[in-house]
C-alpha cells in the first residue's frame, strides 16, 4: 500500500489538466493573416518564371475563387510580381515554383494603391509562407479562427 501511495504521489504531476487560459491553435497562421490585407483562394491562370540575377522573376495572374479576408471579389483577376531565389549558386538550382498553372492556392498578400499607375499593386506578405496549397482545414481555420479579433484585441 505504501508503494502504491508513493507511485501515485510521483505520478500526479504528469496527469494532464486543462489549461486555465485557452491557447491559440496556430499563432504563426494568425500572424500571417494579421499582416495580410488580402487572403484569398485563387486559381492560377498564368505563370512563367524567367531567369534573372537573383534567380527568377514572374508576374503570376490569379483568379479569385473566394475571398477569405479583404475586399477582393469572386472572379477578379490579380497580378502579383515575385521572385524565386537560387537554392544553390554553385549548381544554379532554383527554389521550387510557387505557382503552377491551373492549380488552386491560398494566397496571403499586402496591397497598396499606386496613384502613378492608377491601380492596386499586390505583393506576397511573406516570401516563403504566402502561397499555400489549397486545403479545406486551412481555409476553415482562416475563416473561423483567424479572420476575427481575439477577445484580448477588442
Amino acid at each position: 500500500m505504501r508503494y502504491l501511495m508513493l507511485f501515485l504521489g510521483l505520478a500526479m504531476p504528469f496527469v494532464p489538466t486543462p489549461s486555465p487560459c485557452a491557447k491559440e491553435r496556430n499563432p504563426a497562421l494568425r500572424k500571417l493573416v494579421d499582416e495580410s490585407n488580402e487572403v484569398f483562394l485563387a486559381n492560377v491562370l498564368k505563370t512563367s518564371p524567367r531567369k534573372a540575377i537573383e534567380g527568377a522573376r514572374d508576374t503570376v495572374v490569379l483568379e479569385v475563387k473566394e475571398c477569405l479576408k479583404g475586399d477582393l471579389k469572386k472572379k477578379q483577376k490579380v497580378e502579383i510580381y515575385y521572385h524565386l531565389l537560387w537554392k544553390d549558386t554553385t549548381k544554379w538550382i532554383l527554389e521550387d515554383k510557387k505557382f503552377e498553372t491551373e492549380k488552386e492556392y491560398v494566397v496571403f498578400t499586402t496591397s497598396s494603391y499606386s496613384d502613378h499607375e492608377k491601380k492596386t499593386r499586390y505583393e506576397l506578405t511573406d516570401r516563403w509562407l504566402s502561397v499555400q496549397k489549397s486545403h479545406p482545414k486551412l481555409i476553415e481555420e482562416i475563416k473561423t479562427k483567424h479572420n476575427k479579433p481575439l477577445k484580448s484585441d477588442r
